[in-house]
C-alpha cells in the first residue's frame, strides 16, 4: 500500500543531494517511492513522502 506523509530532516552541515535524502528517509524506516522537499527553514528540511507501506 502506498501511503504519504510530511516529515523533517534536520539540517547538517554536509551537502545534501538526493542519495542522502533517500538512505536517511530508508534509515527512518520509509522505502521512498517519491519525495520532494516542500520548505526549508533554518534548522529542518520539510519533506513530502510517498512511501511503500508494506516495506
Amino acid at each position: 500500500m502506498i501511503k504519504s506523509t510530511t516529515l523533517k530532516l534536520k539540517k547538517s552541515d554536509t551537502v545534501l543531494d538526493n542519495i542522502k535524502i533517500e538512505k536517511a528517509l530508508s534509515n527512518m524506516g520509509y522505502e521512498p517511492i517519491r519525495w520532494a522537499i516542500t520548505e526549508v527553514d533554518e534548522d529542518f528540511y520539510t519533506i513530502n513522502l510517498s512511501y511503500d507501506a508494506d516495506f
